[in-house]
């Protein structure tokens, strides 16, 4: 993270990433990272990212790479207080480099309300829209990404005492 100046700053990361194909064994890098530009403001904030990943719960057979880009806005009307609205774009395609197959879209808002300094509330809800699913060559159709996702957290984040030296 690169503060600009006192209400911007830049953010980047990125290289390489091993990949062995657990279909045929092939072994490649893969270039991932991601990047964003950032404003903070005394009452609000804005983020804009975009990155490239590879990703897959389920192991490198059936993991994808993932465009994505997303806006996001925060406001902190009081020091307890966040409202936070946010909206991304994305297309994944088989990993490591096979054309996109599915294209969508998201949006997404919450509230973050914080009753102590170390204990916040959070609720959120969010709408996952796939676009497209060009599928394989051949292949019906069978991923459906679209979503519906309300979520409601309580986080407790202790809170340490500096030690002396």
């Amino acid at each position: 993270d690169h503060r600009l100046s006192h209400t911007w700053h830049v953010y980047a990361k990125g290289g390489p990433l091993a990949y062995l194909d657990g279909l045929d064994g092939r072994d490649m890098v893969v270039p991932v990272g991601e990047a964003g530009l950032g404003w903070d403001g005394e009452l609000s904030e804005v983020d804009l990212l975009a990155g490239h990943d590879v990703v897959g719960s389920a192991g490198y057979a059936t993991a994808v790479w993932a465009d994505d880009a997303s806006i996001a806005w925060a406001a902190h009307p009081t020091r307890k207080v966040t409202f936070y609205l946010e909206g991304s774009a994305f297309r994944n395609g088989d990993a490591p480099d096979q054309p996109s197959n599915i294209e969508g879209y998201s949006v997404g808002a919450g509230l973050t309300y914080a009753f102590t300094p170390s204990v916040s509330g959070n609720l959120q809800g969010q709408r996952i829209q796939q676009t497209a699913d060009y599928g394989t060559a051949g292949a019906p159709d069978i991923v459906n990404m679209n979503r519906n996702i309300v979520g409601v957290s309580l986080t407790w984040t202790p809170q340490l005492a500096p030690r002396e030296l």
